[in-house]
């Protein structure tokens, strides 16, 4: 649906607007040693620089890591300001717990991969009061009405609890769901103009989704354009705080 150097750059907004709202002026990184890691460091050193913070330290690790104690120890004697953890899914909890265990104060980000309720149990105490870039669909019960994903949030994701239970939500599923929109929404023009299954289909049904433009979906507005494959701009990334094992919106 995007690239996923821009949704970095989307997702890595709101962390970086905080920090330089919260008087951070030095960072710490520490993130998969994959694609994952190495591209979300690529943005943060961008976003980093435009809003005058020093990354002070830059860790790595696996994700079939199982103990990353060493690389928080490096990261606390480098005593960052904030430090901010690119990675996805229950392997993104080791350095928190790390970080907590040890005695990490600072704020402490996580990317967008930890979009989903499930990671909420996975850290426990240790992820209180940590920040994280996600998708506006997770939280949308919280989001104002003028923000253009809560329509399109509200009319899916109670169906999506009520059958999975609400444990299960996650932004991924509102990202599979919002690609199968932009199709459906794209299909009227690319029937006009040719017969399903041919290869002329399958061109003006790309054409007909690169024209799409203004489309409010849960992750966000999509515009797409020849030199525009992303589609999404700022309204994909809202940021939360984990609170007492739930999602709160930081307004």
């Amino acid at each position: 649906m995007f690239t996923v150097a821009a949704n970095n750059d989307i997702m890595a907004g709101p962390i970086f607007n905080n920090m330089k709202a919260s008087g951070v002026k030095t960072l710490g990184f520490i993130g998969f040693s994959d694609a994952y890691g190495q591209s979300w460091l690529k943005s943060a050193k961008a976003a980093a620089a435009a809003a005058g913070i020093s990354i002070t330290d830059t860790e790595a690790y696996a994700r079939s890591s199982v103990d990353v104690n060493g690389q928080a120890l490096h990261l606390i004697a480098a005593a960052p300001d904030a430090i901010l953890v690119a990675a996805a899914g229950s392997p993104a909890s080791l350095p928190v717990i790390s970080l907590s265990q040890n005695g990490y104060t600072g704020h402490v980000y996580l990317t967008s991969g930890v979009g989903a309720n499930a990671f909420l149990k996975l850290g426990g105490p240790a992820l209180n009061g940590a920040l994280a870039a996600v998708g506006p669909s997770l939280v949308f019960e919280q989001l104002p009405d003028s923000s253009p994903s809560k329509a399109p949030s509200a009319a899916f994701m109670p169906r999506f609890d009520a059958k999975f239970g609400i444990s299960a939500r996650s932004n991924f599923a509102a990202q599979a769901y919002d690609s199968y929109s932009l199709i459906v929404n794209a299909l009227p023009a690319a029937l006009a103009k040719a017969k399903p299954g041919t290869p002329q289909f399958r061109a003006v049904l790309r054409d007909a989704i690169e024209n799409t433009k203004n489309f409010h979906a849960m992750t966000g507005v999509f515009s797409y354009g020849p030199n525009n494959h992303a589609g999404l701009g700022p309204s994909a990334a809202v940021l939360v705080k984990i609170v007492n094992n739930k999602w709160v919106l930081v307004q």
